[in-house]
């Protein structure tokens, strides 16, 4: 891919130029358009563009420019590069928290999800019980209707009793007087 190219002083712009070329090459979205037309052509494109790019490139290179440590890069390619390196780390450790947060943010809401559904379950049995002591209050509430009226009949009966008994006494007094 850099064959031929090592020794050559290139600029950032001309590094840039290459690399896209190249990967407008390998890139299967670009190609599928272009493919089309070397298909009528009858001529494999990425042969093509393997052979010519080079050349290409040697003609785009700037011998002008600085070079960092006999590579391809000019000390501007080498700043940006390591500026992007360095956003790039920056957005992974940010990416790293927010995955973070994501997954405790998950783990609690599945605790979360985990204690409603014990208080759903709870609130089934405290319903249940609710009907069953509201069963058990209405069966005695009609026990103790039917309570108080044997009660009252009991009144009213005692009453005359007690009525009889007064005049039996009365009538047992009048005898002894006798």
């Amino acid at each position: 891919m850099w064959q031929g190219l090592t020794n050559e002083k290139l600029s950032a712009l001309t590094v840039t130029r290459w690399v896209i070329s190249q990967e407008s090459v390998e890139h299967p979205k670009v190609r599928k358009d272009e493919g089309k037309k070397t298909i009528d052509m009858g001529e494999d494109h990425a042969l093509v563009a393997d052979t010519e790019a080079p050349t290409e490139f040697a003609l785009m290179a700037n011998t002008e420019s600085k070079v960092f440590d006999n590579s391809l890069c000019s000390n501007d390619c080498k700043t940006n590069n390591d500026s992007l390196n360095s956003k790039i780390k920056d957005l992974t450790g940010e990416l790293s928290e927010a995955n973070n947060y994501i997954y405790h943010y998950k783990l609690a809401v599945a605790q979360i999800e985990g204690r409603l559904v014990e208080y759903k379950e709870r609130e089934v049995k405290y319903i249940e019980k609710i009907i069953t002591l509201e069963m058990y209050r209405a069966s005695n509430l009609k026990c103790i209707k039917t309570l108080n009226k044997e009660l009252e009949e009991l009144k009213l009966e005692k009453d005359g009793l007690d009525g009889k008994l007064a005049g039996l006494l009365k009538a047992s007094k009048n005898l002894d007087n006798l």
